[in-house]
């Protein structure tokens, strides 16, 4: 049997020698010594991810226009209504400075229920609002201060009282504010957001053992009818400022000589051709007020 050497035992000068002699060296010279390492160029920036998309303006403006466009389609404004007001409320406005007597609340309280009570025996419907409960408001402004006329003084009030848009504000309020006991006194004044009973220019005084027909249970039923929109102009029996002349017991005619509510009983829209389920085509009728209830 013929030995024979194992390669894996053999020496480590063997394996080198024929390497060692085809190797080639080169050394470098003392130039390339000294020559500086090339500088390389910067890499080019990297995107920093790291960046906040609050960094970027573009991008914010998107997202809050898109926020704003969700909240605008969702919001359901509850108390800013953009309709005409639907329900009543009764306020009694005290001047700065001036004392409310419980008294009296429970006797605005009692003529406006008499009022309400009598526009549903003659309508038959309920008026939209809870009357029994009338809401005290201190004015910020002095009775002297809202001396000089109604028209003034309704603004400064209903600016003061600041009422929700769907609220009709039958305001009590015992000011007076005529300057002089002569010519007409006006006893209430009207608009859109509501009526003022100013007592004072007409000595209006509430009781809690009057009947319908007293002085103000009959004043905020006609203040309550204007504010539902009666009388158009175009009514056949109208004056053209909200009253009527074609019978002296409707509710809503003016003037001295109307009727005593003692002796004759008030009507509303006497024949039905005026303000309250009248054919007139074209001209407003209250029976489609949102004051009632359907």
């Amino acid at each position: 049997m013929s030995t024979q050497e194992d390669p894996r035992h053999a020496s480590r000068a063997d394996l080198d020698d024929d390497f060692v002699a085809r190797a080639v060296f080169t050394e470098p010279s003392a130039a390339e010594r000294t020559r500086p390492f090339p500088v390389l160029p910067p890499p080019p920036p990297r995107l920093d991810v790291r960046r906040r998309w609050y960094r970027r303006p573009v991008p914010l403006v998107l997202l809050v226009a898109l926020a704003l466009a969700l909240v605008a389609a969702a919001w359901r404004p509850w108390d800013v209504p953009t309709g005409p007001p639907d329900h009543l409320v009764l306020i009694i406005a005290v001047p700065d400075g001036a004392d409310v007597h419980p008294d009296f609340v429970d006797a605005v309280a009692h003529e406006a229920e008499l009022s309400t009570l009598w526009l549903e025996t003659q309508t038959g419907r309920a008026v939209r609002g809870d009357l029994s409960s009338p809401r005290v408001v201190t004015l910020s402004m002095t009775a002297e201060e809202l001396r000089g006329g109604t028209v003034r003084a309704y603004e400064r009030i209903m600016a003061d009282l600041d009422l929700r848009d769907d609220a009709f504000g039958v305001v009590v309020s015992p000011l007076r504010t005529e300057t002089t006991w002569s010519g007409q006194q006006t006893c209430g004044r009207g608009g859109r957001a509501g009526v003022v009973l100013f007592l004072g220019n007409c000595n209006h005084t509430p009781s809690t053992t009057s009947a319908w027909g007293s002085p103000l249970s009959r004043t905020i039923t006609h203040e309550i009818l204007h504010g539902m929109g009666a009388v158009a102009d175009c009514a056949p029996h109208g004056t053209s400022d909200g009253h009527v002349d074609d019978d002296r017991a409707d509710v809503m005619y003016q003037g001295a000589d109307r009727v005593d509510p003692a002796t004759t009983p008030l009507a509303l829209d006497a024949g039905r051709d005026d303000y309250y389920g009248h054919n007139n085509i074209g001209c407003p009728d209250i029976v489609q007020s949102p004051l009632w209830v359907d």
